[in-house]
């Protein structure tokens, strides 16, 4: 499975969105338990707010190309719900 690695919150996203918490975040390849995932809309916004700038923009690369949603998105359906 392809993974991004998000180091500044310990954890790695997949490519359909959902968030895995990693084993050993300075691992050089990332380990999980992919029963422990939230999906990207699910995770607490401190979460979002402890991604370095780095893994930030690295993660809307990582969601615009793959078309899954973009973090405006997780936050207007957060203030929606």
């Amino acid at each position: 499975m392809e993974v991004l690695v998000l180091h500044s919150v310990g954890s790695c996203i997949d490519k359909e969105g959902w968030v895995y918490p990693l084993s050993h975040p300075d691992d050089e390849i990332p380990k999980f338990d992919e029963c422990l995932g939230y999906h990207l809309e699910e995770v607490a916004d401190e979460w979002l707010e402890s991604l370095s700038i780095e893994d930030t923009r690295l993660l809307h690369k990582w969601l615009m190309y793959d078309s899954i949603c973009t973090i405006e998105d997780v936050n207007n359906k957060r203030k929606e719900g």
